[in-house]
């Protein structure tokens, strides 16, 4: 895990790419500190908060959510009496898998395998290095039901909706004074997408928003970090799939 400074006090949070689950993250050290997305299990988020410490020793005072996904959400505990910010379709969605004990089950498939079917081996190999033992999935507490701007020493922060994309209830963060954006699961870089609750059509119309904003450097959800280059091949890519 490596925390990389990409512009003055905003830094991505990069996960070695194992395959499922491993997805970056990132800290913004104004305002008295934003994590954006926290990580798959609460050890691997541990690790983040301390190299986020080394920069600054304060407690972080916000967390974004991009959305719902298990290995963007499931660190939140750590972070339960801070403000942690999502969209409502994000919130939803977590509070089913909490009712479910999604963590529960994928601890029980990483633990005994044998239970569960063949095709599933894959995936019980990919999150394996993951422990979702003492997970317990933690609600965001400020939802919001479209756009937010934060205002962080001065400099804007703005959180946009672009769902249902990838997953329902999807924010990208855009820092346009740093020229830097966060896109979640917006963009997979050199790595093949995965969606859950959108459309292609919504995704593509993401994609170009991201263009229109003109940042100079991604971090995508997973994958090494980018540019709009990516965020071309990737349009270019669902463009192929579904003219197909």
């Amino acid at each position: 895990m490596e925390l990389k400074e990409i512009a003055d006090n905003v830094y991505a949070c990069l996960q070695e790419d194992k395959g499922f689950g491993w997805n970056n993250a990132g800290y913004i050290n104004l305002g008295e500190g934003v994590i954006v997305d926290t990580l798959y299990d609460v050890k691997h988020t541990r690790e983040m908060v301390e190299l986020i410490q080394k920069i600054n020793p304060n407690q972080v005072k916000r967390i974004i959510n991009t959305h719902h996904n298990g290995d963007h959400t499931w660190g939140n505990q750590i972070f339960k009496d801070r403000e942690i910010i999502a969209h409502q379709y994000t919130a939803k969605y977590m509070e089913e898998e909490k009712e479910r004990n999604l963590p529960g089950l994928l601890q029980t498939a990483i633990k005994r395998p044998h239970r569960f079917p063949e095709g599933m081996k894959w995936f019980i190999d990919e999150i394996s290095e993951f422990d979702f033992s003492d997970v317990d999935i933690t609600l965001p507490n400020h939802i919001i039901e479209d756009n937010l701007r934060l205002e962080l020493n001065g400099f804007p922060c703005d959180l946009i909706y672009v769902g249902p994309a990838h997953s329902a209830g999807d924010l990208i963060v855009n820092l346009p004074e740093h020229k830097v954006l966060f896109s979640g699961d917006i963009i997979f870089s050199k790595t093949t997408p995965l969606g859950w609750e959108g459309t292609h059509e919504n995704w593509i119309n993401a994609l170009d928003l991201i263009k229109s904003l003109e940042p100079k450097v991604i971090i995508p959800g997973h994958g090494p970090l980018c540019d709009l280059k990516a965020v071309e091949e990737l349009r270019d890519y669902f463009e192929f799939i579904y003219s197909e």
